[in-house]
């Protein structure tokens, strides 16, 4: 299974089970194994909230903390969460908020 994320921008992409960060606007993009999500970070609290393993229990099927999904948006419809990524030996965080996650099988 696989995660679909997509950002205030539109952008959109998959995560795999490897962690793996697959963009959909190109066809045929293969992931090298060096982008990689670490976790999501709170856009207020400015540190990381939720590892890779948190957000995937959080939205497939588990009696595992969290049971219930974070919500995405502030009651403004403003993005609460950043995805925290690790690529070819930098770790970052996206100015791009994340407005959907989903579940993709």
């Amino acid at each position: 299974m696989t995660l679909y994320i997509r950002t205030q921008t539109g952008r959109q992409y998959h995560i795999d089970e490897s962690s793996n960060i697959i963009r959909l606007d190109q066809p045929g993009f293969r992931p090298s194994g060096q982008w990689r999500m670490i976790g999501i970070r709170h856009v207020r609290m400015r540190r990381l909230c939720m590892t890779t393993s948190q957000v995937r229990r959080a939205y497939y099927p588990s009696t595992v903390w969290p049971t219930e999904k974070p919500a995405l948006l502030y009651k403004n419809g403003k993005p609460q969460w950043q995805l925290a990524d690790y690529d070819h030996g930098s770790y970052r965080t996206w100015g791009d908020g994340i407005v959907a996650i989903e579940r993709v099988e």
